[in-house]
């Protein structure tokens, strides 16, 4: 384990805590009870709490909210430690239940398969993508971002001003004093794809390129067109977290949604696999000159 990991009081005494985060900090702390501190199977767990095993494991994996009845008996059966340590759980849970930032934002402007990579990502230690189609979301000024919507053919006018409302709060929350590291491997057919008017297009590279080299927690790699390697053929991301019973998350876009994978061994190839593109990429030093030349073709 890592020795920066944040502990579960060191992160409630932050203050303005992540419902989400502190969810799967809950059932991570629950799930780690039951495999280290009993001899409970999951089926005998289930039972005692008088659930399914098909629920305990969405519980255990933060799929689903644990209530307050639950949380009392699994602390029974696991036979909990001391006050202060089942007072840190409850607390995890009344944080837990309440209602995200992310509650203003309706269905169709934050589809539900998006919503736990939006609620975490500025929770996270560091965020390493790599983008095959448009450059990261995060990375996008408005009138690139407002094409790159409007491409998506979201619907009403209303539904593409909230989109960007969205990602506007996104990159708020995410460039915010001591927040994530952003590490993204773009496609170098990214910055060519004419998702806007050329002044668009424009200022979008120049936004980009003056990201780089203001702020030193974004760095950004251009992976050659011309480079014969074997690619992903979709968009991915690794949110890597430092809180004590949150695993690391890999995050695939689909067509019409998305795949979330935490196992270690499923994160661990997508690490290697971005490790590679970086490596195959320019040198994030490179960057800035060739934003420079591609700007030029606008």
């Amino acid at each position: 384990m890592r020795s920066n990991v944040k502990s579960i009081q060191e992160y409630l005494e932050e203050g303005n805590c992540s419902p989400t985060a502190c969810q799967l900090m809950l059932a991570g702390r629950l799930k780690y009870l039951r495999e280290h501190e009993t001899e409970l199977t999951g089926a005998a767990a289930a039972k005692i709490i008088g659930i399914s095993s098909a629920h305990l494991s969405r519980l255990e994996s933060g799929q689903r909210r644990w209530s307050e009845k639950q949380l009392l008996k699994a602390l029974r059966a696991y036979g909990y430690g001391s006050a202060r340590d089942e007072e840190l759980v409850r607390r995890l849970l009344r944080v837990s239940e309440e209602p995200e930032w992310t509650a203003s934002f309706r269905s169709d402007a934050l589809p539900k398969w998006f919503e736990q990579f939006v609620e975490l990502e500025s929770v996270a230690e560091q965020i390493r993508s790599f983008e095959t189609r448009a450059v990261h979301g995060l990375l996008q000024c408005h009138s690139y971002a407002q094409a790159v919507i409007a491409g998506d053919g979201v619907g009403s006018a209303d539904v593409a001003q909230r989109r960007l409302a969205l990602r506007r709060e996104r990159q708020r929350r995410v460039f915010r004093q001591g927040g994530p590291t952003v590490w993204v491997v773009l496609e170098e057919a990214v910055l060519k794809r004419r998702f806007a008017e050329p002044r668009a297009m424009r200022e979008q590279l120049l936004h980009l390129k003056s990201l780089v080299e203001s702020n030193p927690r974004v760095k950004v790699q251009i992976l050659p067109d011309d480079l014969a390697v074997n690619r992903p053929s979709s968009a991915f991301t690794h949110l890597k977290f430092n809180l004590r019973h949150v695993p690391d998350k890999v995050y695939i876009e689909l067509p019409h949604g998305a795949l979330y994978q935490d196992s270690a061994g499923e994160v661990e190839v997508q690490r290697v696999a971005l490790d590679n593109l970086a490596g195959w990429a320019y040198d994030e030093d490179k960057t800035p000159a060739i934003l420079d030349r591609i700007v030029k073709s606008f």
